[in-house]
């Protein structure tokens, strides 16, 4: 997937996905496509979760995510949408229960002839569906904040490419030794070892906020984002 341009100071000026799903409404054609390419990235795998906990099939989960976008490119469909009626996910998770609700939608799907918004990788997916439990709501919530988490981190990894990140990695995700011993394979003294972790940690939430205030037009929110963001991980 590709990762969000994002840092720091800047954040409030990004377009949110608000913006984005806004310009798709407004704009049509191609330059709506190229709008939502960023919120398919974002949030197709939580919705193709959903839609497989609501009881669909693989094919009919697929069908479902790809015709839900295609139907998000409908201005009608998009007639009510306004950013101050609450977080973007809340909305995006309600418009696709009732569009999963809608049998006249499901079977659009089977009808549809030909073009998809975007290639999704459903056999990925389908590894990390296996064995997940939770309620559709839930499950939907906990993809969102493991994407969310991923696309930090591999920013946060390209940051930190040339300054140990392989080994100090492995800290913040507990799988690793002690602080000696990732001074002593990275060359460098335990306090330094100590301070890199504690930069790391820091810029990792700068990231995370970044991510989620994408989703709101309030920055009020953007810690109640992030709280939502940690219980959905067991942080």
């Amino acid at each position: 997937m590709a990762e969000t341009s994002i840092g720091g100071e800047n954040v409030r000026f990004q377009a949110t996905l608000w913006t984005t799903v806004l310009r798709a409404r407004d704009a049509g054609g191609e330059e709506a496509r190229g709008a939502m390419g960023r919120l398919v990235e974002r949030y197709w795998k939580p919705l193709y979760f959903f839609a497989r906990r609501r009881g669909l099939d693989v094919e009919r989960a697929k069908d479902a995510a790809q015709g839900f976008f295609e139907r998000v490119l409908d201005r009608d469909f998009l007639s009510g949408v306004a950013p101050e009626k609450g977080r973007f996910r809340s909305w995006l998770l309600a418009a696709m229960s009732h569009f999963l609700s809608d049998e006249r939608e499901r079977q659009m799907a089977a009808k549809r002839g030909g073009g998809r918004v975007v290639a999704l990788d459903v056999e990925t997916a389908e590894r990390q569906f296996a064995g997940a439990g939770d309620t559709p709501e839930r499950l939907f919530m906990r993809a969102w904040a493991t994407e969310t988490m991923a696309r930090s981190m591999a920013r946060l990894g390209a940051e930190w490419r040339d300054r140990g990140y392989d080994t100090l990695v492995r800290h913040l995700s507990g799988e690793a030794g002690s602080i000696r011993e990732s001074a002593e394979n990275l060359g460098v003294a335990e306090h330094d070892v100590k301070n890199r972790l504690h930069a790391m940690r820091v810029r990792l939430r700068e990231l995370l906020r970044a991510e989620v205030s994408e989703s709101v037009e309030d920055p009020s929110l953007v810690d109640e984002e992030l709280a939502a963001l940690f219980e959905a991980l067991g942080r």
